[in-house]
């Protein structure tokens, strides 16, 4: 059941777009007296979700579909070809190819002045290694579009839409890693996920001078519509202000909001079961929260045998994101991937969503190509056709978000087990940084456990009294699987975050 992330990014293949000139009419319908905007877009949302969804032919010819990875990458965009080169402005759009597992067609379009504008397909815009022996149609469309910001230091690619719903971006002097979508549908249902796309989108031309860029676009899938807005402002860290409008088609019962897809393959507590020069590798190492009631959690990230699915009742999430807090070189020592530069994400909702929980899904992996870890919010009421349904939410991209710990004074910095030095049992070894000072009188540690037992918990100073190591001894049950907290308080309440751990056998 891993999730190889070309097949993820794919996932809209099977899926087609509506005819085009339906879209041209719709987009027609915006008049010269207001600017195109998100109501425009939730409008053909509405009218899409009142019909079943179509899915005409996505066909292409051979010698696109037969495209491998590596010969699709070598159909290149022209840089000078590039949305608004030369204009003095400091976005630019570069667009994607259809080929290999991208197959199905996207309508890009430019708003100017208010209005929007279709993006014509030219094979002028891309350069072919080797020359491509088919002939193009002029409405071939598009798979996507890369957004650059070519004058922004530390900083040229700020943020791609490539497949399905997938779309991804990160901080300045970073390297890409996890990914985000619109939508999860039907995540570890027994009848397989549902990849909804995003079949069009509307790239405003920003003004001069303007730090924030702003796209929208047309979601839609068997089971839903959907209409998004998406302001884009890069940056140390690149910050995505979205609002989301759901028209589903029938009830969501399983549906994901704000859903991050992230790699995890091994880190400090797994390394042993792969034969590996490297200390780490993953895109993540950990799952971040704050619950409506302000408690902070840090659940630690692992590649598990079989697949598991952990979810965190929440009567109002302030934030959830995955984490890579591990960004010292020396945590991979890989010179290519650079696991060390991937961002954390982090997903603030703009206002309270209701009862609900945060799901976070495992899968088994033996391959860092495959994403194996998804999490998002899901409402524990099902999501109703004919009406719509709005979640706004902030999405960071970036270093790791340390807000958390800095409330608390203590955040967690890693997480280490391994068999007991006597062989009775498990030995777990947490560390925490901050700037609590370190006081072994003035600490209390609880641990829990669902299945087994653990404890008690011993505490180390480390780096001179700058971190502090929790240790304990766990004996797993005759189960299969437990769920282990440890709270350290202090005078005051907590004074860290609240660790938790999905062990397996």
């Amino acid at each position: 059941m891993t999730i190889d992330r070309r097949q993820l990014l794919a996932g809209g293949g099977l899926l087609c777009l509506a005819a085009r000139a339906t879209r041209a009419a719709e987009t027609a319908r915006v008049t010269a007296a207001r600017s195109f905007g998100l109501s425009d877009v939730a409008a053909m949302a509405r009218r899409l979700a009142a019909r079943p969804f179509a899915a005409p032919s996505n066909d292409l010819p051979t010698g696109l579909k037969t495209l491998d990875y590596d010969g699709y990458r070598r159909i290149q965009f022209r840089h000078d070809h590039a949305l608004w080169a030369g204009d003095g402005l400091k976005f630019r759009a570069e667009f994607f190819h259809r080929g290999n597992l991208f197959t199905h067609r996207v309508d890009l379009h430019e708003v100017r002045d208010g209005k929007p504008q279709p993006i014509a397909f030219s094979p002028d815009l891309f350069q072919y290694d080797p020359p491509l022996n088919d002939s193009l149609p002029a409405d071939f469309g598009f798979a996507g579009f890369r957004l650059e910001a070519p004058g922004l230091p530390g900083m040229d690619e700020i943020a791609a839409f490539l497949g399905a719903s997938y779309f991804r971006s990160l901080g300045a002097q970073q390297r890409y890693g996890l990914s985000a979508r619109g939508l999860a549908i039907g995540t570890g249902a027994p009848g397989g996920e549902e990849f909804p796309l995003f079949r069009a989108y509307w790239i405003v031309r920003p003004a001069p001078g303007d730090d924030t860029i702003t796209v929208y676009g047309l979601l839609d899938g068997p089971s839903t519509a959907g209409a998004y807005e998406f302001r884009i402002s890069p940056g140390a860290s690149t910050r995505f202000d979205i609002a989301c409008r759901v028209f589903p088609r029938v009830a969501l019962d399983r549906v994901g909001i704000a859903p991050l897809t992230s790699m995890y393959l091994y880190g400090a507590d797994t390394r042993a079961r792969f034969d590996d020069f490297r200390p780490g590798v993953h895109d993540s190492d950990g799952l971040q929260m704050t619950t409506g009631v302000g408690q902070a959690m840090w659940r630690p990230l692992r590649n598990p045998p079989t697949v598991q699915e952990s979810s965190f009742m929440d009567p109002g999430v302030r934030a959830f994101g995955l984490m890579q807090r591990e960004t010292r070189f020396e945590g991979y020592e890989d010179t290519e991937a650079r696991y060390d530069l991937r961002p954390s994400a982090l997903v603030v909702p703009a206002a309270d969503w209701g009862a609900g929980r945060v799901h976070l899904f495992e899968l088994p992996s033996g391959s860092e190509a495959a994403d194996n870890v998804v999490a998002f919010w899901r409402p524990d009421e099902p999501l109703q056709p004919g009406r719509v349904h709005a979640f706004d939410y902030r999405l960071l991209w970036g270093p790791p978000d340390e807000g958390q710990g800095a409330r608390l004074g203590l955040r967690v910095a890693g997480t280490h087990a391994g068999r007991a030095p006597d062989g009775d049992g498990r030995l777990f070894l947490i560390d925490y940084e901050g700037k609590t000072a370190f006081d072994a009188e003035r600490f209390t540690a609880a641990v829990r456990t669902s299945a087994g037992q653990a404890g008690p918990v011993q505490f180390t100073a480390l780096d001179g009294g700058n971190r502090l190591r929790a240790s304990f001894r766990f004996v797993p049950p005759a189960a299969t699987a437990a769920d282990i907290t440890l709270d350290i308080t202090g005078p005051d309440g907590l004074i860290a975050e609240t660790w938790v751990y999905r062990w397996t056998a």
